[in-house]
């Protein structure tokens, strides 16, 4: 009888095996088990070899100790079984066949249980030749820079070269209080911009150009507004113009949204702005601008107790308002005082 141990909850061992003569008829064939595995900690039973199926696997059993096992699944190379539970470490025989006769059926003791003492080292051995020398190897990666060395002292200035030629100053035209078209609060500039003869700021002319914008959009947007953009001729350039602050809203709606009413609701009608002349709403008469909307539009001005939010003037209402930078609002540019 063949005996195979288990080291702590699995072991196993290769044996060799015995194959009938028959080579061409699988009743013959010799079932051989040549490894076996345990597993404690999930009660399963491993058992791997040759013709452990011959023609199906549902007849094939399996035993530990006289107890039967139930077969989890079995093919010729390996059969998968439950251990019953409770085992404990010990000597048990275990049975493998798949029908009667000799060639059908293994069995052979199973030992189950702890690791043995450790035996003590041997002796050493002789020191082997000397081997002949390896090939070289790769290339180890760069190492780190070296700190950067102290700099140099300044060298002497050098010679002071020609005056260049004159340059060319373009500044912005400024507001147009003397327009042809002038006789009222709001100017046509005939440049692509309206002046505000009562707050001195000059506006874009269309209110619509550069969008709705997050606050941080917004404000990259006016900043880049120049000469050749949005219908501009105005000589402006990059930073001329700018988002207008909450200071610069409240006191261009203020006569619109509190004296004539141009609110939802109020006796005028929205866009909270005056008309050309100054003495009726946007809405009702001629009007420079264009593209005006009765929505929140940014200002520059942002919270200073909660750095997430910024101001918009509302020209529904009249009335400042507040949104999240990230999200986007109509953005108008102005430029002049601030």
């Amino acid at each position: 009888m063949r005996r195979i141990g288990l080291l702590c909850v699995a072991g196993a061992l290769a044996m060799g095996g015995v194959v009938s003569g028959h080579d061409n008829d699988n009743s013959h064939v010799q079932l051989v088990v040549q490894k076996a595995q345990a597993d404690l900690a999930s009660r399963t039973l491993v058992v791997e070899g040759q013709w452990l199926v011959r023609d199906d696997a549902r007849d094939v059993r399996v035993s530990l100790a006289g107890t039967p096992l139930v077969v989890l699944s079995a093919t010729r190379s390996q059969v998968r079984a439950q251990l019953p539970v409770g085992l404990i470490p010990g000597d048990y025989l275990l049975t493998v066949w798949r029908g009667r006769g000799t060639p059908e059926n293994d069995a052979f003791f199973l030992t189950i249980g702890g690791v043995g003492l450790v035996g003590p080292p041997g002796p050493k051995g002789d020191k082997g030749d000397k081997g002949d020398k390896g090939d070289t190897g790769l290339q180890g990666p760069t190492g780190q820079t070296g700190q950067t060395g102290a700099t140099g002292a300044t060298g002497a200035q050098g010679i002071q070269g020609p005056p260049g030629p004159p340059g060319t100053v373009v500044r912005a035209a400024p507001p147009c209080f003397g327009s042809p078209t002038a006789g009222g609060r709001t100017l046509d500039c005939l440049n692509g911009t309206v002046t505000d003869t009562y707050t001195g700021l000059v506006w874009l002319k269309d209110a619509s150009c550069l969008g709705s914008l997050t606050y941080w959009e917004a404000s990259d947007a006016a900043s880049a507004l120049a000469d050749g953009q949005c219908g501009l001729t105005d000589g402006s350039s990059p930073g001329d113009w700018r988002l207008p602050t909450r200071t610069d809203w409240e006191v261009t709606v203020a006569w619109a949204a509190t004296v004539l009413g141009c609110v939802t609701g109020g006796s005028g009608s929205p866009p909270s702005l005056t008309n050309g002349s100054g003495f009726g709403c946007l809405s009702v008469g001629f009007t420079p601008f264009v593209g005006v909307q009765p929505s929140p539009y940014w200002t520059a001005t942002p919270r200073q107790d909660v750095t997430g939010l910024a101001y918009l003037m509302s020209l529904d209402t009249g009335t400042l308002t507040e949104s999240v930078k990230g999200l986007p609002n109509l953005t108008w540019a102005v430029r002049g005082q601030r």
